[in-house]
C-alpha cells in the first residue's frame, strides 16, 4: 500500500552545516584533506612552535522552569564546571588547533538531568599562493538536554546520552584577484547509546556544498552558493530518507566604514520518503516539495557599540524524522561601558513548523530575551552575569510555557605556554 502527498514549502539550511555526497567531487575534496594533513605533518616534522592554552569555567544558575514545560514545572539551582585545553601550532602556511573540553553539570533539585559531557575538536589547514585545504573534525558526547532544546523545544524527563561525530573537509581556490571558489563536503553521524522510551533514533547526514564570490566593487561582494544533502534515519520500524538541495544568490555590501548589510535569496527542492513496517507490509509515505530561501542581515559598529540584526528562513532535519521549516529573527547589542566592562543584550524569535505535514507535534512559537554584563576583572579572570526569559507555545497545545533564569559565570584563562620550537 502506498500513499503519497505533497508537503509544505521547504527552506535552506546553512550550506556548510550539513553539506551528501556524491562521487568524484567528494573524493577530490577528501583527497585534498589527506594531502593537507600530509603537508601539515611534514611542516611540523621540520619544527614548528606548539602552544597550550588551558582554562577553567565555573557557572551557577537558577531556573524556575528548567524543562520549559507548560505543566509539572521544575525549578532548580545548577552548578557547572568546564575545564578546557587548547593545543595549537602555526607556520607560515599551516595551522593546527586541537581543543578538548569537559562539562560536569549538577542540577540540585532535578538530579535526573545531571550529565558529564565531553567535546573534542580538531581543525587543520594548509595553504599556498592560491589554494587552501582545510578539515574540521568534531566529536561530542553530549546530552539531550542541550541538543533537543533547539530542535524540538522538548527536553524530556531525563538527560539522555547523544554522541555526534562530524568531519568536514574543504578547498578554497583563488580564481583571480576578484573571485574565489570554495568546495566542501561533510558527514555527520548521530548516535543514541541508550534511547530508552524516548523514540530517538540514530541518523546520518552527508552532503556537498560550493560557493563562488566575486568582488564587484570595493564595498560589494556578490556570491552564489549551492548545496545537496541527504539525511537518513532508521528506528527499526520506520526508515526515513530526505534529500534536499538548493541554490542561493546574494551580496555583501559595506555602506560606510561602520555599517554593512548582507542579503540573499534562493530556492530549495526536496524529496522525502518514509517506509513503515507493519507485519509483512511496508507503508510508504512521502513527496516532493520546494520553497523560498532568504537571509537579510545588517550590522552597525561605533567606537563603543555594536548592533546586529538578521532575519532568515531555513530548513533542517529533525530527530523526529521530519524537516523543520524555521523563520527566525535575531538581534544582538554590545556596548563597551569601560575598557574592561560590557553590557550585552540578545533577542531571538522563532516560528517553526514541520515541512512533511504528517507530524506537527513540534510546530511552535518561541522567543527569548537575555541581557548580560561582562567584566574582565584582571588579566586572567573574567566574570559574566546574565538573565534570560524564554517563552514557548506549541500549535497543538492549549497552554504556553515560560521560564526565567539567572546565570553567573567565572572563568580563568592561563597565559599561553610554548611547548616546543
Amino acid at each position: 500500500m502506498t500513499k503519497t502527498y505533497k508537503h509544505k514549502s521547504l527552506n535552506k539550511p546553512e550550506p556548510t552545516s550539513r553539506p551528501p555526497a556524491g562521487g568524484h567531487l567528494v573524493y577530490s575534496i577528501l583527497m585534498g584533506a589527506v594531502l593537507s594533513g600530509t603537508s601539515l605533518v611534514s611542516s611540523y616534522a621540520q619544527g614548528a612552535e606548539w602552544y597550550m592554552e588551558p582554562s577553567v569555567t565555573a557557572k551557577e544558575q537558577y531556573d524556575d522552569n528548567v524543562r520549559l514545560s507548560a505543566t509539572n514545572q521544575t525549578s532548580t539551582w545548577a552548578t557547572f564546571l568546564l575545564p578546557e585545553l587548547k593545543i595549537g601550532s602555526r607556520t607560515e602556511t599551516s595551522e593546527i588547533d586541537i581543543t578538548g573540553r569537559a562539562e560536569f553539570s549538577r542540577y540540585h533539585s532535578a538530579k535526573e538531568l545531571n550529565s558529564d559531557d565531553q567535546f573534542l575538536n580538531f581543525s587543520g589547514s594548509h595553504r599556498n599562493e592560491r589554494n587552501r585545504w582545510a578539515v574540521d573534525i568534531d566529536y561530542e558526547r553530549d546530552s539531550t538536554l542541550r541538543t533537543l532544546a533547539d530542535d524540538t523545544g522538548r527536553v524530556g524527563t531525563e538527560a539522555l546520552r547523544v554522541e555526534t561525530a562530524r568531519i568536514a573537509p574543504s578547498w578554497t581556490h583563488v580564481v583571480s584577484e576578484k573571485s574565489t571558489l570554495n568546495l566542501g563536503a561533510s558527514y555527520t553521524d548521530v548516535h543514541y547509546p541508550d534511547p530508552g522510551n524516548s523514540n530517538l533514533s540514530d541518523s546520518e547526514t552527508t552532503g556537498v556544498s560550493g560557493s563562488w564570490q566575486y568582488q564587484w566593487t570595493t564595498p560589494t561582494v556578490l556570491f552564489i552558493t549551492g548545496y545537496a544533502n541527504k539525511y537518513e534515519q532508521d528506528t527499526g520500524v520506520t526508515s526515513t530518507t530526505i534529500e534536499y538541495f538548493g541554490v542561493n544568490l546574494g551580496f555583501d555590501h559595506k555602506l560606510t566604514e561602520t555599517f554593512s548589510v548582507s542579503a540573499s535569496i534562493g530556492r530549495q527542492e526536496s524529496d522525502s520518503e518514509q517506509k513503515t513496517r507493519i507485519g509483512n507490509l511496508i507503508l510508504k509515505t512521502g513527496g516532493k516539495g520546494s520553497g523560498l530561501l532568504f537571509n537579510v542581515s545588517a550590522e552597525k559598529n561605533t567606537e563603543t557599540t555594536r548592533y546586529k540584526a538578521s532575519l532568515n528562513r531555513s530548513t533542517s532535519p529533525s530527530v523526529t524524522g521530519n524537516l523543520n521549516n524555521r523563520d527566525e529573527f535575531k538581534f544582538n547589542y554590545n556596548r563597551r561601558l569601560t575598557e574592561k566592562m560590557n553590557v550585552l543584550f540578545e533577542a531571538r524569535y522563532l516560528l517553526q513548523e514541520s515541512s512533511l505535514g504528517n507530524n506537527t507535534n513540534n510546530d511552535r512559537k518561541f522567543w527569548v530575551v537575555s541581557p548580560a554584563l561582562s567584566w574582565q576583572m584582571s588579566r586572567n579572570w573574567y566574570f559574566n552575569a546574565r538573565y534570560r526569559h524564554r517563552y514557548q507555545k506549541y500549535d497543538n497545545a492549549n497552554r504556553s510555557a515560560d521560564s526565567d533564569r539567572v546565570l553567573f559565570t567565572v572563568r580563568y584563562d592561563w597565559d599561553r605556554k610554548s611547548l616546543s620550537r
